[in-house]
């Protein structure tokens, strides 16, 4: 064991000297604790906990590597102050590394064994990663020198996890018997002492189904004394395990004359008294109500109980209860009466609450059809009211409120006409209320007086979707943007604003409204289906990934953030709570719109933001084309820095306009790879080496090799001769070389103090390659001059016979002396290299310089050039010590050897430094302290990650591969909460699709494999619907959760036929291919018959409702006359073909491709082309377009595939004539004809969007608005937000189809 620094200060003066670094990490100044950290360290250089806090400082200043050197340098000396732990505990937790906190806190055990916080910290971290063994074990250690009940309980529910986590049923009842054992233990000595523990021993004996075990606990004295009152409540449930419905029965009314208005004690005494009619069991005891009549006498004297002025909903509504259970079976009539009038009596009794109408809902459909509608108004007069009445007081608008939408909920469904009526009354109640000030709203409060508009505009929708026109939606929008106005806090008014601009085909517009419910966490899924999946269909790429991005956040950060919640659990005992937590993260896990969320990004970030490197949802080897891929990009959308055949090889065709714009710029300045070369190299001094990354390629001629690769200023180039100024295309400095070059050639002091400066900047920092400005006559006293001196001036460590070459004949004098003392001493030459050494401590690493000419050895060349610290020379062996003289190192090299050599990280961490300072710095030399032998391993390990200290992407198999063993705990904990999870393989396979029309398309992503069985998360409820009872639809949330999961799957098919396509596009020999080439024909095939499989099932539409989600988008796409089938079929066919060298079947494909779009392109028009009002039909025509819009984005995406396939990369700018056969002349002739078919789809298409209809309309709510003096600035927004959503739609698809139009210009042959 490491031994630990003894602190030398006093408890006191450390915390006040770490108090400043305490308070600015709290304000978030991470640069001010850094700062703070570092001036404590110059006084107390092993202070541990100050170092943890610079760690922590470092780590959210983004510096992540140098704070891991510093964690990692902590952690070898097993720290064991609770300062210093919790500090490295937050680096860790913001790191995603909470295994290495296990590693900490056991190291602290191991160092004070007696310490209770370290072994409840222990314990805590072990939580934190889901590891229930570890902690069953470390509870146990700390129960047994702290003998704490709460320590013991920890114990027995990490066993109760391991049992719920275990699919093995005899290893499950095994665990569950030990911890009923070690709990039965504590009962017998009496040591239980909290009600927790008591719950805790009932959910064991739940998990063994040992019901009459449960009903003994609960009714001992034991458990009335944890837990007092709450013996006959907490029976319930188990009696009814047991089925002894009597005794519950009798526990359930005792319950009932207590407590009137609970619901949960209602619930089981109907089960009982429902089941005891069932079995039909005489019984003589008149305590038991084994019958309908003894049931309605119990009711009807629990109503009878209640004094006045204290009036509860409970008894009544269990009188409705009880009628609607027995009118499943029979006509309750004679004994209780007629439902519609025990309706009726509640509403008269509690009308003047927002809750009657809710009530009453679920009883309202049992009253038969007839029957409602003919006594309906009986529902708006029982309290004297009628539609026109105008109540003057909160109350009484609540009552009148109450009594219309029952009328409504009950009457029979009203004409357009009449329904119109309706509306406007309504409206004019509100008009009403608002110009008498009867409008009570606050900024968090809505009032009763609100909801005659909301009636209002579901009216108004009902008579627009009767006439099939906009024009009442629109009044209905005007209304309801009034109400908001006054109403802010007003969430009815704001749903009902989002779904109806969305029925109108106005995503922007629905957007503003969707901003202002202020919707996070959770609500991202349960209310993803009213807005965010309407976005994509709507043609608002932009902001529907920025909710994407929100929802897959929530998502994939759900289970990081409530992992302290499990601790919190374990540290108050509520041990309920964590399986709880665990049912709630399964639930997220395996949601259907989180898979969905995740492909829509994926496919969507294509259209409107940079794509990131994707992975694909099918495990793929890892090609040539992946390992030659460029190992850092600034922007993905940007690549102007990649050749084109990187472009082509990885897919970013839409970036080829952006290359060849910046390549003609680039080929003729020869500055923009100077400065990409100036920036590598300058890099050495700001930060850890990294990959050196070239824009261009440049011909690496003679002239070029041996020019001077560091310039002190390559802007001015003053030193370059014309020549290069010519050769490397910076012509806009000829005059100022011109300016120069005439003064410096009559001018030998220019020279000189350039060669200087060159000289003596060896002494300020690293050496550099030695720059010349000018070109001076290269005599042969000149060429054979030493090119590095200290001073040129004085030169004593030349020898005489260099003095009198280059003719420095005044020092020989100086040589003498100095000759005589360093001819006989090794330190001179044993300095330099000391020197050569240290310089690499300072600034970047650069050529060796020797003041003799020592021989270039093998040795020599082969020694690492980069080294973190000269002195320790950790990283080289100990034969290079001997070597190079550095001998009183070889006590430094033996103990760093020694660990060095049993432990990978060190080089690992050097590759992970490279590989992260991509993302702080630019690109720079890739430097390895050590050299590694190249395996195939690491040759074939991914280059590029968004995190390599997460690299929760990779599969284990890598993680084992490339030795990242830490990482294993993260990737179990991530792999199993997102491999259930349908809503992210759908999400990534739309965002896939979508990614073709507006962006470059990168390797095909699915975050997770599609959940075996997704769960569905919606909200259908959160929108009140005023629609009679028969048009409410049970099977609708099943059905349309059905339809969504279809359309899931067929998304998930298509982007994986699409990635099989981009793995056909390498360079691979065709016996390599055929496998993807099979497997893409598999995929289409399937592709196919799904297509047509979900054709026949949903071939019929939707019926539209406001608390309903629209049509699914599968309806569209399946129906839609376009043969989508059979064009994605073909264009994939093509790839395919292309890939492994079948000419015949990709001239098929290709020709059946361009006879196939201009009948798509037909169909398209048909389907557009509406009869009525256009506004109203705009919705269905927007969601034609994006699929449409889709298939132009993939058919341009696979049709640059077909270019680099046909015409690799290597031979575009070949400017030598290939000779083609006859087949490639015939494909050249062939894509180019599909090409110039698909700019003529793209034509039509911008020419349909120039005639898109408008949204015109006029209506008669701003007259009335007039009329009211409360608001003389208020003006309805909804005409300007309809308009300026719709030309801000229009105008991002014409860029996205401009880009797409000159990118396949590009592609013509």
């Amino acid at each position: 064991m490491a031994v630990r620094p003894q602190h030398m200060h006093d408890g006191g003066i450390v915390e006040r000297r770490l108090r400043p670094i305490y308070d600015w990490l709290d304000n978030g100044n991470n640069k001010k604790a850094l700062q703070e950290a570092e001036k404590v360290l110059k006084k107390s250089p092993l202070l541990q906990a100050a170092r943890a806090l610079k760690a922590l400082a470092l780590f959210r200043l983004g510096k992540a590597s140098e704070a891991h050197v510093v964690l990692e340098a902590l952690a070898d000396e097993k720290p064991s102050d609770d300062t210093t732990l919790q500090a490295m505990t937050i680096s860790y937790r913001e790191s995603q590394q909470l295994h290495k906190v296990c590693m900490l806190y056991e190291n602290a055990v191991k160092a004070e064994q007696s310490s209770e916080e370290l072994h409840s910290h222990l314990f805590m971290s072990y939580v934190r990663v889901g590891d229930y063994r570890s902690q069953q074990r470390a509870a146990m250690s700390l129960y047994k020198f702290a003998p704490k009940n709460p320590y013991y309980f920890w114990a027995v529910m990490s066993i109760v996890l391991q049992a719920k986590t275990s699919e093995d049923n005899t290893k499950r009842g095994i665990l569950l018997a030990l911890a009923q054992r070690m709990v039965d233990n504590f009962i017998t000595e009496n040591k239980m002492e909290a009600e927790q523990e008591a719950r805790l021993y009932i959910m064991i004996l739940e998990l063994q189904e040992k019901w009459e075990d449960i009903l003994k606990f609960i009714e001992s004295p034991l458990y009335s004394q944890l837990v007092p009152g709450n013996t006959a409540q907490a029976c319930i449930p188990y009696l009814k395990k047991l089925g002894e419905w009597k005794r519950l029965n009798i526990v359930c009314k005792e319950l009932l004359w207590d407590n009137q208005d609970r619901w949960d004690y209602y619930v089981p005494y109907f089960d009982s008294v429902f089941r005891l009619i069932e079995d039909n069991e005489e019984d003589s005891e008149s305590a038991i109500d084994n019958s309908a009549e003894k049931c309605h006498e119990f009711i009807c004297s629990l109503v009878e109980s209640m004094t006045s002025g204290r009036t509860l909903r409970g008894p009544y509504l269990a009188r409705l209860e009880l009628w609607k259970r027995l009118a499943v079976d029979g006509d309750p009539t004679s004994l209780i009466g007629s439902g519609l009038a025990l309706c009726v009596q509640y509403l008269r009794v509690f009308a003047n609450k927002p809750c009657a109408v809710p009530d009453l809902r679920p009883y309202l459909g049992m009253i038969p059809q007839k029957e409602r509608e003919e006594h309906c108004r009986e529902f708006l007069t029982c309290l004297g009211f009628d539609e026109n009445s105008e109540p003057e007081t909160a109350d009484d608008i609540q009552r009148h409120v109450s009594c219309l939408s029952a009328w409504r909920l009950v009457a029979e469904p009203l004409p357009a006409d009449g329904a119109l009526a309706l509306a406007t009354t309504l409206r004019g109640h509100y008009l009403r209320c608002l110009k008498k000030g009867l409008i009570t709203s606050s900024i968090t409060e809505f009032c009763a007086a609100d909801a005659y508009g909301i009636l209002a505009a579901h009216h108004y929708y009902y008579a627009g979707v009767l006439q099939q026109s906009s024009a009442p939606v629109v009044d209905a929008l005007c209304l309801l943007e009034l109400v908001l106005h006054h109403s802010p806090a007003n969430f009815h008014a704001k749903l009902l604003l989002v779904k109806l601009y969305h029925l109108l085909g106005n995503a922007l517009a629905a957007d503003s409204i969707y901003q202002r419910l202020e919707v996070k966490h959770i609500q991202l899924v349960s209310l993803g289906w009213l807005h965010c999946a309407r976005l994509a269909p709507a043609c608002v790429a932009s902001r529907a990934l920025q909710l994407l991005a929100d929802t897959r956040a929530f998502l994939k950060h759900h289970g990081k953030d409530s992992v302290e919640h499990l601790t919190y659990a374990y540290k108050y005992g509520t041990f309920e709570k964590l399986v709880e937590l665990g049912a709630w993260g399964a639930r997220l896990e395996a949601c259907a719109w989180g898979a969905l969320a995740a492909r829509e990004q994926a496919l969507l970030s294509q259209l409107a933001g940079p794509p990131a490197l994707l992975h694909q949802p099918t495990r793929l080897p890892l090609s040539a084309t992946w390992r030659g891929r460029p190992r850092y990009c600034t922007s993905p959308l940007v690549c102007h820095s990649l050749p084109r055949k990187y472009a082509y090889k990885y897919g970013t065709f839409e970036k080829l306009v952006e290359l060849g714009a910046w390549g003609a710029r680039l080929e003729a300045c020869a500055w923009g790879a100077l400065a990409a070369r100036e920036q590598a190299l300058l890099s050495q001094l700001a930060g850890p080496p990294a990959l050196l990354h070239q824009p261009t390629r440049l011909p690496l001629s003679a002239t070029w090799r041996g020019r001077p690769r560091y310039c002190t200023s390559p802007l001015v180039c003053h030193s370059l001769p014309r020549k290069y100024a010519y050769k490397y295309g910076t012509f806009e400095k000829l005059v100022e070389l011109g300016a120069w070059g005439a003064r410096l050639e009559a001018c030998a002091w220019g020279a000189l103090a350039a060669r200087e400066q060159a000289l003596l900047s060896q002494l300020a920092g690293p050496p550099a390659l030695l720059h010349q400005p000018t070109r001076l006559p290269l005599s042969a006293t000149w060429r054979g001059r030493p090119r590095y001196c200290t001073s040129p001036l004085v030169c004593h460590s030349l020898p005489r016979k260099y003095a009198y070459k280059y003719g420095t004949f005044e020092k020989l004098v100086e040589l003498g002396a100095w000759g005589a003392r360093l001819e006989a001493c090794a330190w001179g030459a044993l300095a330099a290299r000391e020197q050569a050494l240290l310089s690499q401590l300072a600034g970047p690493p650069a050529l060796l310089h020797q003041p003799t000419r020592l021989p270039l050895s093998a040795t020599w060349r082969g020694r690492p050039r980069y080294c973190t610290s000269p002195l320790v020379c950790h990283s080289l062996p100990r034969k290079y010590a001997y070597k190079y003289g550095t001998f009183e190192k070889l006590v430094e090299l033996g103990a760093w050897g020694a660990r060095l050599e049993a432990c990978a990280w060190g080089a690992l961490a050097a590759r992970e430094q490279a590989l992260l300072s991509q993302l702080a710095g630019p690109p720079a030399l890739l430097h390895q302290p050590t050299r590694l032998p190249l395996s195939a391993t690491w040759r074939g390990r991914p280059r590029y990650c968004t995190s390599p200290l997460v690299c929760h992407s990779l599969p284990r198999k890598y993680a084992y591969k490339y030795g990242t063993f830490e990482k294993l705990v993260e990737l179990g904990a991530w792999g199993a909460r997102l491999e259930a999870c349908a809503w992210g393989a759908l999400a990534a396979r739309e965002q896939a699709l979508l990614s073709q029309l507006a962006g470059p398309p990168a390797l095909l992503h699915q975050p997770t494999r599609l959940p075996l069985s997704a769960t569905d998360n919606r909200d259908l409820n959160v929108i009140v619907n005023f629609e009679p009872p028969q048009f409410q639809d049970d099977q609708l949330k099943s059905r349309t959760f059905d339809q969504e999961v279809t359309y899931l799957r067929l998304k998930d098919a298509l982007v994986s036929a699409i990635a099989l396509c981009i793995e056909l596009a390498d360079s691979r020999p065709v016996e390599e291919k055929k496998g993807h080439y099979e497997q893409l024909s598999t995929c289409v095939d399937a592709f196919s018959a799904a297509m047509d499989k979900c054709r026949q099932v949903y071939c019929e539409k939707e019926r539209i409702s406001i608390s309903a989600p629209f049509p699914s988008r599968i309806i569209a796409f399946v129906n839609s006359p376009v043969p989508y089938r059979e064009l994605y079929a073909t264009a994939l066919r093509l790839v395919g073909a292309l890939g492994v060298g079948k000419a015949a079947a990709a001239h098929d494909a290709c020709a059946a491709a361009t006879r196939l779009l201009p009948r798509a392109q037909a169909q398209l028009q048909a389907e557009l082309e509406v009869k009525g009002d256009p506004v109203w039909h705009m919705r269905d025509c927007l969601e034609s377009l994006s699929n449409y819009l889709e298939f132009i984005g993939i058919i341009t995406f696979l049709l640059g595939v077909c270019n680099e396939l046909f015409s690799p990369a290597n031979t575009k700018k070949s400017k030598k004539k290939t000779n083609h056969s006859p087949d490639e002349l015939k494909t050249s002739a062939l894509l180019n004809e599909l090409n110039q078919t698909v700019q003529n789809s793209i034509g039509f298409l911008e020419n349909i969007l120039d005639e898109w209809p408008k949204y015109e309309f006029a209506n008669n709510l701003d007259d009335n608005f007039a009329k009211l003096t409360l608001d003389d600035k208020y003006q309805s927004p909804v005409e300007s937000k309809l308009k300026s959503g719709r030309d801000d739609m229009l105008t991002d698809v014409g860029n996205i189809l401009k880009r797409k139009s000159k990118y396949l210009k590009t592609l013509l042959q």
